[in-house]
């Protein structure tokens, strides 16, 4: 009768073979790790927005001296990002999760690309209000009204909820978005570059 006899490992393969098997096991751990880190994270900002903003909102609410056209614009911010923590975090938790795409991994997506829209242009909207204080001067208040900013805020949120509409039904939403993350991004940086001139000459003429 013959006898198989199986030669024995040596030390390199042992280390391989003990590698192939606990290898898995250490990155799917290490997943899970992960995941209850981002989920503990965004717990902690979420509840951070909704604390800050809510205070902010407040107390420009109750305060009358504050209702002024330029803190209109900072309630349209507040709002934004309250709802950031009150929908997009905790929904941004329940996506990790399930780990999957689904009904929730959709709406996220949506609601996402929808208020950091409504959030990048209200803060465009706030730059050119401070460019518009420093340029206008004394007229600033004639110009800037309650009733137009208010026009703007109304807008800004159409323009969202539209192009939030559009997107989703176009097959190049994450291009598109790029791109107006990046002109939007450009168009504050020209903005805050000409305030800084205006502050320059205006330091040298004091």
């Amino acid at each position: 009768m013959e006898i198989n006899r199986s030669r024995p490992l040596n030390n390199t393969e042992k280390n391989d073979s003990h590698f192939v098997q606990f290898e898995p096991d250490r990155n799917f751990n290490q997943a899970i790790a992960f995941g209850i880190a981002v989920c503990i994270i965004n717990a902690f900002l979420s509840f951070k927005a909704l604390l800050g903003n809510s205070a902010i909102l407040l107390t420009i609410w109750k305060t009358s001296s504050l209702h002024s056209a330029a803190n209109i614009l900072l309630t349209s911010l507040a709002v934004s990002d309250f709802a950031v923590g009150l929908l997009i975090q905790p929904l941004f938790i329940a996506v990790i999760q399930s780990g999957r795409i689904s009904t929730i991994g959709l709406d996220f997506s949506i609601l996402v690309y929808f208020f950091c829209c409504a959030s990048f242009f209200t803060v465009t909207a706030i730059t050119i209000d401070r460019l518009l204080v420093l340029q206008l001067h004394l007229t600033y208040y004639a110009v800037v009204t309650t009733f137009r900013v208010n026009g703007v805020v109304v807008f800004i949120w159409i323009f969202s909820s539209v192009s939030t509409l559009v997107l989703h039904l176009s097959s190049r939403i994450y291009i598109v978005s790029l791109v107006m993350v990046i002109s939007l991004l450009a168009g504050n940086f020209v903005v805050y570059f000409k305030i800084y001139l205006i502050a320059r000459r205006h330091q040298r003429q004091i």
